[in-house]
């Protein structure tokens, strides 16, 4: 699976920025609503390469958390084991099908 450089989510437009690392808390991904970016971090805050397996879930997991925020549901109330619980379940079925 290739993450795209743009996705939308109802009304809101999200471009996919990669950068280094996120700190601040250390992140896989961050969504940021009011610039309407997800960024995907390629590197720990230590320096540790992260695989493409876990960019793509980040991904998934932050496109969740938009999903979320467009059905109605306000960021700060979800729950982080459920998302990242169907992140990981959206990037095996991305890197598993079969066409």
């Amino acid at each position: 699976m290739i993450i795209p450089r743009a996705i939308t989510v109802g009304p809101m437009r999200f471009d996919i920025k990669h950068v280094q690392a996120l700190d601040r808390p250390p992140a896989y991904g961050r969504i940021d609503f009011h610039t309407g970016t997800i960024k995907i971090a390629s590197h720990s805050i230590f320096e540790v390469r992260y695989s493409a397996n876990d960019r793509r879930r980040a991904f998934w997991h932050e496109t969740i958390h938009a999903c979320l925020v467009d059905m109605g549901q306000p960021l700060h109330t979800h729950d982080e084991e459920f998302v990242e619980a169907l992140a990981e379940r959206l990037t095996q079925v991305c890197t598993t099908a079969e066409v």
